[in-house]
C-alpha cells in the first residue's frame, strides 16, 4: 500500500513567491471565492527544498506544530517513544550507509534489518531528511518517497492537467461507485482484469506494477496515526497515484476553495481500494477506478 502520511511540513512544490498559494481552473472556476492560503513557507530542508507549515485541523493536530523539537522533529514522549526507537538508527543508515538514498529502490525489512514504523519516517522527513524510493514499513504499508519527491518539481501546468484528471475521476466516482450499494469483496488480476477502457484506466507499462492475486476491498482508506495526523491510503497506479498526491497536497495548502476541498476529500475517503498484502516488499493497492474490468472469485 501506498500510505500518504500527512506531515505537518510540506515541500512547496509550487514556487509562487513569498507566501505559497495556488490558481486552479477546475470544477471550482464557477465559484467566485479565491483559494484560502493556509501554508507559509517555513524553512528549507537539508537539500535546500523550501517547506511550509500544515496547520488545517482537517489534517494536523491543534498545537502539533508547538510540541515539535527545535529541529522541527517530533517530540519523543512516554506514549511515543516505543514508535521512534529506531529514529536515531534510520539517521545513520541514511547519511553513512546510503539507506533511503536511491530513487526506484524498495527498501525493505529484510534490506533494513528490521521495519521501520510509519511515524519513525515521517519524523526524519520533519527533521529535513530527503528520502529517496520505497520503504516498506510497519504491517506491509510502504511509504513512497519517490512520489513525494517529485512534488518537489511540479509545475502549474502539472497541476492544472492533474484537476482536470480530477474532474473525470470525480465524474466517474458520482456516475459509477455510488450504484455499487454492495461492490465485489475482491478480485482477481492477471493478464485480462486489467484490460479495462475508459478514464483513470492503467497503461500497459502501469500494469506491471500489480502483481496478480486476489485483492480484497479495504474496510478503511483513511486513518489518523499514533500522532494524530491523517493517513491516506492512495492507488499504486502510477498516473492515479500522481494525480491523487498532488490534489492532496494543495488541499492541505489551502491552494482551493472550501466547495472544491469537499469534493476533493469526500473522492479521496471514500472511493473503493481494493489490495494485496505483502509485508517483506510492501502491499499494493489499486482503486476501483483504475481497475477495468472486476472479475470476481
Amino acid at each position: 500500500m501506498t500510505s500518504q502520511v500527512v506531515s505537518a511540513n510540506m515541500v512547496s512544490s509550487v514556487d509562487s513567491g513569498p507566501t505559497f498559494t495556488l490558481e486552479l481552473v477546475s470544477i471550482s472556476s464557477r465559484t467566485e471565492d479565491l483559494p484560502v492560503v493556509t501554508a507559509k513557507p517555513l524553512k528549507t530542508n537539508k537539500e535546500g527544498h523550501e517547506v511550509v507549515e500544515i496547520i488545517d485541523p482537517e489534517f494536523v493536530p491543534e498545537g502539533f506544530h508547538e510540541s515539535c523539537e527545535e529541529d522541527g522533529g517530533i517530540k519523543v514522549t512516554e506514549e511515543n517513544a516505543h514508535l521512534l526507537i529506531n529514529t536515531d538508527r534510520l539517521v545513520k543508515m541514511h547519511t553513512e550507509s546510503g539507506w533511503a538514498t536511491e530513487k526506484d529502490k524498495t527498501y525493505t525489512p529484510d534490506m533494513t534489518g528490521f521495519t521501520p514504523s510509519e511515524e519513525e519516517i515521517l519524523n526524519l522527513q520533519m527533521k529535513g531528511y530527503v528520502l529517496r524510493g520505497r520503504i516498506v514499513c510497519s504491517s506491509g504499508s510502504v511509504f513512497n518517497a519517490d512520489s513525494k519527491n517529485d512534488l518537489m518539481s511540479i509545475t502549474q501546468d502539472d497541476v492544472e492537467v492533474s484537476v482536470g484528471d480530477f474532474d473525470g475521476a470525480l465524474s466517474w466516482f458520482y456516475s459509477n461507485q455510488r450504484e455499487h450499494i454492495s461492490p465485489p469483496q475482491k478480485f482477481k488480476i492477471n493478464d485480462v482484469t486489467l484490460s479495462g477502457e475508459g478514464v483513470g484506466f492503467p497503461s500497459q507499462s502501469e500494469k506491471k506494477c500489480f502483481p496478480h492475486g486476489d485483492y480484497l476491498l479495504k474496510d478503511k482508506t483513511i486513518k489518523k496515526n499514533s500522532l494524530g495526523l491523517t493517513v491516506f491510503t492512495m492507488c499504486d497506479n502510477p498516473s492515479c497515484l500522481k494525480m491523487s498526491s498532488i490534489i492532496l497536497e494543495v488541499c492541505m495548502m489551502g491552494g482551493v476553495p472550501k466547495e472544491y476541498k469537499d469534493c476533493a476529500m469526500e473522492y479521496l475517503k471514500e472511493r473503493n481500494i481494493y489490495h494485496i498484502n505483502d509485508q517483506v516488499n510492501g502491499n499494493t493497492d489499486i482503486c476501483q477506478m483504475c481497475i477495468g474490468k472486476i472479475g470476481v472469485s
